[in-house]
Formats: C-alpha cells, sequence, structure tokens
C-alpha cells in the first residue's frame, strides 16, 4: 500500500533545503512525507516503526547524502529501513540517491551501481525539476 508519493531522508542541517523542495512537490498536488508535517502522529510512537512504515509505503525516497548524513544516527537507521526495502523489490526504482553539495563519499550499505543525481543546495529547482519528472 503506498500513501506518499515521495519520502525524505536527510540531516537536519540540511531541512531548509528539504523544505523548498517540500512545498513544490505538495504546490503540485503530490503527498510528501515530511517528518516536520508529521509532528503529531509521530509524537508519543515508537520512531523505529513509525518512520518506517512511512518509508517503507512511499513510492519513491529521497537520501541527500552529505558528510552530515552519514554522521548521524537516525539517518543511519533510515537509511537501513530505506535499503532493505530496496533489496526487497529487488532494485526496483524506489530509492533515489542526491549527492548534496559536492558529496564524493561512499556511503555504507548503499551500492555505487545505483544511479544518483548531484545537487547543490543553492540549485532546488534542478532538484525539483527531476523529482516532478520522475514522479509524473
Amino acid at each position: 500500500m503506498i500513501n506518499h508519493d515521495v519520502a525524505f531522508s536527510f540531516a537536519g542541517e540540511n531541512r531548509n533545503f528539504i523544505e523548498i523542495i517540500k512545498n513544490d512537490l505538495v504546490l503540485n498536488n503530490l503527498d510528501v512525507f515530511y517528518d516536520n508535517d508529521f509532528i503529531v502522529e509521530l509524537w508519543g510512537t515508537d520512531l523505529t516503526i513509525t518512520l518506517a512504515e512511512h518509508y517503507n509505503n512511499s513510492r519513491f525516497v529521497v537520501l541527500l547524502i552529505d558528510d552530515y548524513y552519514l554522521q548521524k544516527m537516525w539517518t543511519f537507521f533510515e537509511r537501513q529501513v530505506i535499503i532493505e526495502k530496496y533489496l526487497k523489490l529487488r532494485g526496483s526504482e524506489y530509492l533515489l540517491p542526491v549527492y548534496f553539495n559536492d558529496f564524493k563519499g561512499n556511503v555504507p550499505g548503499l551500492s555505487g551501481l545505483i544511479g544518483h543525481i548531484s545537487c547543490k543546495s543553492n540549485n532546488p529547482d534542478y532538484l525539483i525539476k527531476l523529482l516532478l519528472q520522475k514522479l509524473k
């Protein structure tokens, strides 16, 4: 059961950038999982269960990957949940990695064979354009 067109996994340091993307997608009538829009629903729940449900019930998940992303406990958890679903789907399009602000490192658990895009914080329109094409 798909509840969301897209969900985001990102480090808190990049929240402002993701909000720009999310707002534009919502204006285009897409259902987006963005944690701050679900504060009441998430409040008091076991986030390891609730967040996993949102990621598993999304058509696509965007991972906004940079050094901050790799340092966080919650993004590590989210990445595990997302990769597990990706493996169950046998590599079908679900996982949309975005290497953010010139990130060029390795991402533990994520194959370098998965197509990714690169995006800079000063160009949210680029990511919006690509996501709208992917989601339509």
